[in-house]
């Protein structure tokens, strides 16, 4: 019987990808077949044992590459994160959608080239949760502290991630 390496993280996760294709730049069309998004002729027919994960909800989607999931009015200047370093004109208000690093970056961006405060309005969530990179060293303690980490946060009487933000909120 081989060695189980669940518990080891690294290593089961490198198991698990060299057993794992990886099709990239391609759309999933049916029947094990893949085709190419770069040349509409290419096609790839991907041969499985057991079975296909279609992992495309784990995209990621960040604001300079991807169109907002909201509407924004035509009349509206709309300049995504990528856009700011070409802003040439001077407006009355900046509104900065979203509380996570491009949002920071961006608030930042401004503030940095001498746009006002009080002109900067910034839309975050409520609850925001940020890890200083640089006290999370990668090594194997990392999986042990975030496991003590998140378990501290519950409780035995939490059923689910509600009842831990309910519990936690009462504070």
């Amino acid at each position: 019987m081989g060695r189980d390496y669940r518990g080891d993280a690294d290593v089961y996760a490198a198991i698990v990808w060299y057993q794992c294709d990886y099709v990239l730049q391609c759309e999933y069309v049916g029947e094990g077949r893949v085709k190419s998004l770069l040349d509409e002729d290419l096609q790839y027919e991907i041969k499985y044992s057991k079975k296909i994960v279609d992992a495309t909800h784990c995209e990621t989607h960040v604001p300079a590459t991807s169109r907002p999931n909201f509407t924004v009015e035509e009349d509206v200047k709309f300049v995504p994160i990528n856009g700011l370093s070409s802003v040439r004109e001077k407006y009355d208000q900046y509104l900065i959608v979203g509380g996570g690093k491009t949002g920071i970056d961006a608030t930042l961006y401004l503030l940095d080239h001498g746009v006002v405060p009080d002109r900067i309005a910034w839309i975050v969530p409520n609850d925001a949760w940020f890890f200083n990179r640089d006290k999370f060293p990668y090594d194997d303690n990392l999986i042990n502290f975030f496991h003590e980490f998140f378990e501290g946060l519950s409780d035995d009487r939490d059923k689910t991630w509600q009842d831990v933000y309910l519990r936690r909120s009462e504070c």
